[in-house]
């Protein structure tokens, strides 16, 4: 917990170094209260045992009152327009993008009804918030902060023991794995912090904005946008490991245990990368820009697959060869791009499934590589990308201006 503990403490001495601020970072404290109330009631259904019901919609409320107390605390009701205001809306931003993000992630979206979701939200989600109110208690000057805020981490600390006891009278086959659950929570609460940091020494002057490649600056300029490409991202990976297995099936080429694993691998990673965007993309269907995007964006991925299968084709001497020529070039590339992607991002659940998926592609890059790239398969690769990042710059200045 080191890390974890000189990442608050950095962002702390950040955070009340203004009061103006402070007042921004407790908004988007009480951001995070009023969307986990919003979860908690959400989750209420026929599966909610009724003898039950109240507890969990006193935790509802309390969580609302949480909220209040928050807002009650800030030193200044309405920070500044200008670049207080645009801080505390970024502030506020990661902090929902956390909270809706956690509550999407694919171990929990795997619960078998929504109380069983909220059960296991409830005695996760509580843990990594409730280390930030230990660590902002003692950084903090204000005293209404001082006199209140142990009163809302008592209150935190029931809620995970009513997490404990709901998840004891589960069926067994109804629990998940806890331990992992916290892992993703505390992983993308320090996303959000981390992001946070970033926005709190770029409002101080202390660093510059950081310049990403143009094609990652292209995709991540908005919501809009970032859905189409991750749902594209997520087609690529479907599309890549079934053009494989079919091309070495095909050639009579028995899949070996390896080959088969990396195969359903990049399948299971395109469901992940397009479920990591999937509230996103019911709300982006509204706009009528939004599905030619979309398609736009998984057109011009399925050309640039073409072109380096293409590729693998001519230059391997026999299936396998072909199959290691064209999966280098990808996993390389892959690999680059999503690291990049995932320190770019602010949607905290593509950044959580990107950094998952990049565990595995350590792992591909075993599989594929057991001999280099030789230079003309890497200048090949980088002109087809090339031409893929200038036509998604294109069509997404395009939609911006549209739009």
């Amino acid at each position: 917990m080191g890390a974890l503990d000189n990442l608050l403490q950095d962002t702390l001495s950040l955070v009340t170094r203004d009061i103006q601020v402070e007042s921004a970072w407790l908004t988007a404290l009480a951001r995070l209260e009023d969307l986990a109330s919003v979860q908690i009631l959400s989750n209420l259904s026929g599966h909610t045992p009724f003898h039950e019901r109240r507890a969990i919609e006193a935790h509802a409320a309390d969580e609302m009152r949480h909220r209040n107390a928050l807002l009650m605390m800030r030193p200044v009701a309405q920070v500044p327009a200008g670049r207080y205001l645009r801080l505390e809306k970024k502030l506020s931003e990661l902090a929902e993008s956390f909270i809706i993000g956690y509550f999407s992630n694919p171990l929990l979206t795997t619960a078998p009804n929504r109380h069983a979701a909220y059960v296991h939200g409830a005695l996760t989600i509580e843990q990594f918030p409730f280390q930030i109110y230990a660590a902002y208690w003692k950084a903090t000057k204000i005293p209404a902060v001082r006199d209140q805020l142990l009163n809302i981490m008592k209150e935190e600390h029931g809620h995970l023991a009513l997490g404990n006891r709901l998840r004891a009278n589960l069926p067994e086959k109804e629990r998940l794995p806890v331990e992992t659950l916290q892992q993703i929570e505390i992983e993308m609460c320090a996303k959000m912090i981390r992001r946070m940091r970033v926005a709190l020494r770029e409002f101080y002057g202390i660093e510059k904005e950081k310049q990403n490649e143009p094609l990652v600056n292209a995709v991540t300029r908005d919501s809009l946008t970032l859905t189409a490409w991750v749902f594209a991202l997520g087609h690529a990976e479907k599309s890549a490991a079934q053009t494989m297995r079919a091309a070495l099936l095909n050639s009579g080429v028995a899949l070996t245990p390896a080959i088969e694993e990396h195969v359903n691998d990049e399948i299971r990673h395109g469901q992940m990368l397009q479920r990591s965007v999937l509230l996103d993309r019911r709300r982006n269907s509204r706009d009528p820009a939004y599905f030619a995007l979309e398609s736009g964006l998984i057109a011009h991925m399925d050309t640039y697959l073409n072109t380096i299968f293409g590729y693998a084709k001519k230059r391997g001497t026999n299936p396998m060869s072909t199959y290691r020529i064209g999966a280098r070039a990808l996993e390389s590339r892959v690999f680059r791009h999503y690291m990049e992607l995932e320190k770019s991002t602010d949607h905290l659940l593509v950044a959580q499934t990107l950094s998952m998926v990049l565990q595995d592609e350590i792992r591909h890059a075993q599989i594929v590589q057991s001999t280099s790239s030789e230079p003309e398969e890497i200048d090949f690769e980088h002109a087809a990308y090339e031409r893929l990042s200038r036509k998604i710059i294109r069509q997404t200045s395009i939609e911006k201006v549209a739009s």
